[in-house]
């Protein structure tokens, strides 16, 4: 005989669940669980009596069936791959509900609700939105095994300030080399808005719930100063680029990056932000990503026509002129060669712009002429007089003594 079809979905199961708890699909995990948390208090049937009963009833079914979808991570992500607005988008209804059972023992994760399990294919989807605590892991990592229960709870404690991911590092070897993981297992704080990541230092298991809820806190607070305070220009489309700073008259420090794919542009970053705070009112400070299309075309015409540099990131300064457009008009300063220590590099780049605006400012031997509109903050001051001269020391003129010498009483002058 035939086999038997397939079950028909439950009620509460169909349709988009993005639409039953009224929420957008690139939204937060902590956001979907606040969001199911409220509707089912609100539609619960035994806060429901009367007329209404039934009807909420209904809806508290759909709620709970849009969460089983929505809560669970990898049905979330089996969804949002295959799934529509009906159940049929997948392949099979078996899929469907096997969506969130994939991977096999070696994922410590599995169905794990609070922590997530991401891939390169989903990766770049899944932390467009939020901030991220991601955990890379081998599953032969023994270590990686102990630490499983403390990131779960972790993760709980967390809820509402970060999301959490795991990464198998054996299994996304790209991710890996994206992130520049040395060790298992690592952990990182990630921001897919600002491309930019601060790697947990990881003292075992024992203390890493203490340890890691202040380290995000602290690195958070940072980063809101670092990118709500200062002023970076990130430049996507290339007129851009050619109106602010090739037709601009200030002096600006440009930061050449290769994308997502660069640890080394990744790591420079806040330290980049830093040093726009150290440069206010000196120089302007922006970044150009070369992996991106509509800006490929600066790259092109400022850093790869330059064969002095080779290894991303690349730093330039621009003087306080106007460029020639398709030209290069920068200047090189240092690139992701190592061949100078990155902690160096950074207050290197300020002294150089506030010499070259000193250069660039005092102009026409304005120095000479006294010129008080030829600097940046005024006139020079008046230097001190010259300390008075020491008189020598000048020794007294010798006296001279007239005594009698001998019988004959003749006087005779003797130096005394």
């Amino acid at each position: 005989p035939p086999p038997p079809p397939p079950p028909s979905p439950p009620r509460e199961l169909t349709g988009d669940p993005y639409t039953v708890l009224g929420i957008a699909r690139g939204v937060s995990m902590g956001e979907i669980r606040r969001v199911y948390r409220s509707l089912a208090l609100k539609f619960h049937p035994d806060r429901n009596h009367g007329p209404g009963a039934q009807e909420a009833a209904d809806t508290f079914a759909k709620i709970n069936g849009a969460y089983e979808i929505l809560g669970d991570p990898e049905k979330r992500a089996a969804f949002d791959d295959f799934g529509s607005e009906h159940q049929d988008g997948f392949n099979s209804y078996w899929e469907y509900k096997q969506s969130g059972s994939k991977g096999g023992s070696n994922d410590f994760y599995q169905g794990d609700s609070m922590v997530q399990r991401l891939t390169a294919d989903n990766f770049d989807k899944r932390t467009a939105v939020g901030n991220w605590l991601l955990e890379f892991y081998a599953p032969w990592c023994k270590p990686c095994k102990m630490a499983t229960p403390v990131v779960k709870q972790a993760a709980d404690r967390l809820d509402g300030v970060v999301e959490v991911g795991a990464i198998n590092a054996v299994t996304n070897d790209a991710l890996k080399r994206r992130f520049n993981v040395q060790a298992f297992p690592s952990f990182f704080l990630y921001s897919s808005e600002h491309q930019i990541y601060l790697k947990f230092p990881w003292k075992g298991p024992g203390t890493f719930v203490a340890d890691v809820q202040p380290w995000v806190a602290n690195a958070l607070a940072e980063w809101e100063t670092l990118f709500h305070s200062t002023a970076v220009e990130r430049f996507t489309v290339a007129g851009t680029f050619d109106l602010e700073v090739l037709n601009s008259t200030d002096m600006w420090v440009v930061m050449f990056t290769s994308g997502a794919q660069c640890p080394a542009c990744i790591a420079a970053l806040p330290n980049f932000y830093r040093l726009s705070i150290d440069l206010a009112g000196v120089a302007r400070v922006g970044v150009v990503d070369c992996s991106t299309p509509s800006v490929a075309r600066v790259c092109t015409d400022q850093v790869r026509k330059d064969q002095r540099i080779r290894v991303p990131p690349y730093f330039y300064v621009f003087p306080r002129d106007t460029k020639l457009l398709g030209a290069p008009a920068g200047e090189a300063l240092f690139d992701g060669s190592g061949a100078v220590e990155p902690h160096v590099v950074f207050p290197v780049i300020a002294m150089i712009a506030r010499n070259a605006l000193v250069e660039a400012t005092v102009e026409n031997n304005a120095v000479s002429k006294g010129d008080s509109d030829a600097f940046e903050y005024g006139p020079p001051p008046t230097p001190p007089p010259p300390p008075p001269v020491r008189p020598q020391y000048q020794a007294p003129e010798p006296k001279r003594k007239f005594v009698q010498v001998g019988s004959s009483g003749k006087r005779t002058a003797r130096l005394t």
